[in-house]
């Protein structure tokens, strides 16, 4: 077989340096030792420049610490009886006060005593107290004595204006609102537990309120 011919290539001629710090024109090479006007090398900007031509920027390489966030204590549960322990301990049960008063009191107003005189009693009796209730037991665990009876009146609030003694007798008298209504009691003592009494007054319902008390306090 045919041999192909071989075919070289055409060998190009290189392209002449360019001395790229020549370009204005100056075909003396430069040196390291070259200087400028001023003694300085042109290659080697001074110091002093390049801090006056620049300001340096500083930089914080380290980055602030971070502030790690306070751990928040938990809610304490608070307990709406903690107080009651010391209360018990430290502080005394308040006594229970229990009235030991046995005056009679109607519409608000305390039975107070009326002075007045056996003849004045007298007066009174028929014409200013019209309403009457009575009032009797054989049974009183209280009254054995007329001096009996008539500290019961008194306990209730009446006065005793007088103890007839030969015949176990005693009146008393009271008031209430300031002598706008009046009380007149008359009781006689037949002896251990008998008792037989009639209350007056200037109002109806004021008199029969007035012996039911009486009634229970001579038991």
């Amino acid at each position: 077989a045919p041999v192909a011919p071989r075919v070289v290539a055409p060998v190009v001629a290189a392209a002449p340096e360019v001395d790229l710090l020549d370009l204005m024109g100056d075909s003396s090479p430069i040196t390291a030792s070259s200087t400028s006007a001023g003694g300085g090398d042109i290659l080697m900007a001074s110091p002093m420049d390049m801090l006056s031509s620049e300001p340096l920027t500083t930089t914080d390489a380290t980055p602030p610490p971070t502030q790690e966030p306070t751990p928040q204590q938990p809610a304490v549960a608070l307990d709406p009886f903690a107080d009651m322990d010391n209360f018990c301990e430290d502080t005394p049960l308040a006594t229970l006060s229990t009235s030991s008063s046995t005056i009679f009191e109607y519409n608000g107003q305390s039975l107070a005593p009326l002075k007045i005189t056996t003849a004045q009693f007298g007066e009174k009796w028929g014409s200013a107290c019209p309403h009457t209730s009575p009032l009797s037991t054989t049974t009183s665990t209280k009254i054995s004595t007329l001096d009996d009876f008539t500290k019961v009146c008194e306990s209730m609030g009446a006065y005793t204006i007088e103890s007839i003694r030969e015949t176990n007798e005693g009146i008393c008298a009271g008031m209430l609102t300031g002598g706008i209504d009046m009380v007149l009691i008359h009781g006689k003592v037949g002896g251990a537990g008998c008792v037989d009494a009639t209350i007056k007054s200037t109002d109806a319902t004021l008199s029969g309120c007035l012996a039911m008390y009486a009634q229970n306090l001579i038991g």
